[in-house]
């Protein structure tokens, strides 16, 4: 498990000085624990967002792409310890903020080869 986190390339800085940092390796962290009190380690890649504060202190993060999309699934899928959770939307929005700012999402053409605004509209239903 990692016990040091070495970060690089932040993001301009928020409102409130919090920042975008990026892991230098991969590594592994306890992210908390379970209804079993079993330790609940989180992996990361190398460029892992890292949310930290004016002082370079970890915030929230490092999450990974298979991290954040894992959450979002247990959200999604109703995990009441997912939605509830005291990090689950920090971590959710500092890993779409992360991929969106590296896609450069301005252009959604670069990602789904579509204009937004000529696609058709699709009936969802509700419930």
């Amino acid at each position: 498990m990692t016990t040091h986190i070495e970060i690089t390339g932040t993001h301009a800085p928020f409102e409130n000085g919090h920042r975008i940092a990026v892991t230098k390796h991969a590594g592994s962290m306890q992210v908390g624990i379970d209804k079993q009190y079993n330790a609940l380690i989180a992996e990361f890649r190398s460029g892992s967002p890292v949310l930290v504060d004016a002082a370079g202190l970890q915030v929230c993060g490092p999450i990974d792409i298979d991290g954040a999309r894992g959450l979002a699934r247990s959200v999604l899928s109703g995990d009441p310890r997912a939605i509830t959770g005291p990090q689950t939307t920090l971590s959710l929005a500092l890993a779409l903020f992360h991929v969106l700012d590296t896609l450069d999402f301005a252009d959604a053409n670069f990602v789904t080869g579509c204009d937004w605004e000529e696609a058709e509209e699709e009936d969802v239903s509700h419930g």
